[in-house]
């Protein structure tokens, strides 16, 4: 397996799990695990699908990048996300609007680091080329808030349709990289990452729409 499909593997086996370690009462985060265990099977076998395709030094860079923009958006969000679902503060409260704030702060930060991983991996591994480097930039922004926004509709909405969202990504994913992209001139790592950029501002945008009422 390559580092991409073993990264699918293991998110895999987490929800799994987690669906397994579930009460019988908690049908709504049974249900969203489940869900959410099809996306990531989806997703692994897209993993595959791509990885054949990828020459060996874009494979390294896609998978760090992956991997790196998900272990820092975990790291630095991971307590705020659990106290937002613990605690569930009114949208309108100030607890809220502190919590907007404080994820701003650690966009910063993650920027920050993101950078500094980047920085790091082209000095001593491989040179990551200027367009991939601004679309990697685009994949960490867009990744969060995609992220962030699924946890709140965890919070305050419906585990049900926070999972649809993380299955309709993939699903985006699938169809802009082996459809829509496929006439477009750009290099395979591009239009990989493109296709991800593309399903989580789409999933952003719907969660926007359908719940900005209730956000005010």
């Amino acid at each position: 397996l390559s580092s991409l499909a073993e990264h699918k593997c293991r998110e895999l086996q987490t929800y799994l799990v987690s669906l397994c370690n579930m009460k019988a009462p908690v049908l709504a985060q049974k249900r969203y695990l489940l869900i959410k265990a099809t996306a990531t099977f989806l997703a692994l076998v897209f993993a595959f699908a791509y990885s054949r395709e990828l020459g060996v030094v874009n494979r390294s860079i896609l998978a760090y990048v992956f991997t790196l923009s998900s272990l820092i958006w975990i790291f630095l969000t991971s307590g705020t996300t659990l106290t937002l679902r613990k605690n569930q503060p009114d949208v309108t409260s100030r607890t809220f609007a502190s919590f907007q704030t404080l994820l701003f702060v650690q966009l910063l930060i993650g920027l920050f680091v993101f950078s500094l991983g980047l920085l790091l991996f082209s000095t001593f591994k491989a040179s990551i080329p200027g367009p991939l480097l601004f679309a990697s930039y685009l994949y960490f922004v867009s990744s969060g808030v995609a992220m962030l926004l699924v946890e709140t509709s965890i919070a305050y909405f419906d585990f049900k349709i926070s999972g649809y969202l993380e299955l309709v990504a993939v699903v985006i994913q699938v169809l802009l990289y082996f459809i829509v992209l496929i006439p477009v001139d750009l290099t395979i790592a591009i239009k990989l990452i493109l296709s991800f950029i593309a399903s989580y501002v789409s999933i952003s945008l719907i969660f926007l729409r359908k719940f900005r009422k209730q956000l005010g």
